[in-house]
């Protein structure tokens, strides 16, 4: 997990909900985020975009259920 990826966290969400390779990107990045990585501080700031980007899943999941 490098810094970096949480540093782009954030922006990554905001542009998800229109693309899917931003989409898929922030999703790979909380992915790795559950594992030990060092990098804790930074995913606590990353607090916000991590809701953000569940509910974007979720709102995301149902449309296509549809």
């Amino acid at each position: 997990m490098a810094p970096a990826s949480l540093a782009a966290l954030p922006r990554l969400v905001r542009l998800a909900s229109g693309s899917e390779r931003a989409r898929r990107l922030a999703g790979e990045i909380l992915e790795r985020a559950a594992g030990h990585h060092g990098c804790d501080d930074l995913l606590a700031d990353c607090a916000g975009a991590v809701e953000e980007f569940r509910e974007l899943r979720t709102a995301t999941r149902r449309c296509t259920r549809r």
